[in-house]
């Protein structure tokens, strides 16, 4: 072996001992270097740097069983590995069966995707669940805990804040909803930071959409999701739950686009579908649970007022029962409609009704309210005024003749228009 060949070696010796060093004893490079200078010679330092193997053992050996362990096994006051270990019996004593912040949807400390294609009103659904919560009403039926929401809105500010003022008109305010714009990096953990700092507490946020939030990381990497659920580890561990809006696979709505991780990641899954006037979502994945019922709503414009002036158009969503996305209601746009003069006067009012009254109208203030137009329309004719129980049977053949032609659907006392 040649002189530079010994020496090469020697140096990657004492490479390797000062990495060693500074790992094992977490101290800076400075410190280290500081050392160095305080030993005989070069070789010494290097050598003298990092005790050998077995005595390293030993020592650990010799550490109070007790003593919390870091993520490497090593003890440390800086990382610590928080994990109970329990007892079948402790277990079953402390349980309390599953938390919900949506009852049956979504739990507290969970990690949640909305999905869907281009159009089937994704954000309006998760503005209408981060008011939910807010505001302590119920979602879609389901019972909820009230708590601070967090949305962050990454896209379309312009129509979000249209919205946000129309379901204020709709539901009233809550001081328990608050919206964050502008630009966040999700994978970068100094961010998520000060987006929690900035939460005032929230327990639910709402990520819209992921895509804007991960600066444009490749949705198909693996480690997308695991860096995710790292940067959100306190948060999730202290009960809080994330929302993430997101995209479906092209050609397959009912997948996630992306990496397998971020379903896996997620606790609830949500995929979204458009049907035209109306939307439909259900649960595609449920970790602990179950939900097999598919819920539908459409949209309701509504005129966004400020200062007395109307200033936008949004709309705000309504739940319509779910046979409705089923139904081919193609008898109003052609023209195929049953005949008969009192259809002829109905059909525009509850059409109406049916706006006014965002999607639903009651079965009995509707038949008050066509019986009184049939009474209105025998005045106007000076005829003589029909009995009330005659004019509720024809407005019940009215509403029977509109459902078996799918113009509208009447169930448990509600009728909705489905054109």
């Amino acid at each position: 072996m040649n002189t530079t060949e010994f020496s090469l070696n020697h140096l990657i010796q004492a490479l390797h001992r000062v990495f060693s060093q500074f790992m094992w004893t977490r101290e800076s490079p400075m410190a280290i270097a500081n050392n160095l200078k305080d030993k005989n010679s070069h070789q010494q330092s290097l050598m003298s740097l990092a005790p050998p193997r077995q005595e390293r053992i030993n020592d650990e050996s010799r550490n109070d069983a007790t003593a919390p362990l870091n993520l490497e096994g090593r003890n440390s006051s800086q990382e610590k590995l928080h994990i109970n270990v329990l007892d079948l019996q402790t277990m079953r004593q402390g349980y309390k069966g599953i938390d919900w912040l949506i009852e049956g949807l979504i739990q507290r400390g969970s990690v949640n995707f909305v999905f869907g294609p281009p159009g089937s009103k994704k954000s309006f659904f998760c503005l209408e669940l981060a008011h939910a919560v807010a505001s302590g009403r119920e979602f879609f039926g389901c019972q909820l805990k009230q708590a601070t929401t967090l949305y962050v809105c990454l896209e379309g500010l312009t129509g979000f804040k249209a919205r946000c003022l129309a379901i204020h008109d709709v539901h009233g305010d809550t001081e328990n909803l608050l919206v964050a714009c502008g630009h966040i990096n999700l994978t970068d953990k100094s961010h998520v930071s000060e987006l929690l700092r900035s939460s005032r507490g929230a327990k639910l946020i709402v990520i819209d959409t992921l895509n804007a939030a991960s600066d444009g990381l490749d949705e198909n990497m693996a480690s997308l999701a695991p860096t995710l659920l790292t940067h959100f580890r306190d948060f999730l561990s202290d009960g809080g739950s994330i929302v993430f809006i997101h995209h479906s696979g092209k050609g397959d709505t009912e997948q996630m686009r992306g990496s397998s991780s971020l379903l896996a990641s997620a606790d609830t899954a949500i995929a979204l579908k458009n049907h035209g006037d109306f939307s439909s979502w259900r649960v595609t994945k449920m970790r602990d649970g179950s939900w097999e019922d598919e819920k539908a709503f459409q949209l309701v414009e509504r005129s966004v007022q400020f200062n007395g002036e109307n200033i936008s158009m949004s709309a705000t969503i309504h739940q319509v029962p779910v046979n409705i996305v089923t139904k081919k209601s193609t008898a109003i746009a052609t023209g195929h409609l049953p005949k008969g003069g009192n259809i002829d006067l109905l059909l525009p009012l509850i059409q109406q009704m049916c706006v006014d009254q965002a999607g639903f109208i009651e079965e009995s203030e509707l038949i008050t309210r066509c019986i009184t137009a049939l009474r209105e329309k025998d005045t106007a004719s000076e005829r003589k005024p029909r009995e009330e129980k005659i004019l509720r049977q024809r407005t019940i053949e009215v509403l029977k003749a509109l459902r078996d032609a799918d113009c509208i659907n009447w169930e448990d006392g509600k009728i909705t228009l489905i054109a």
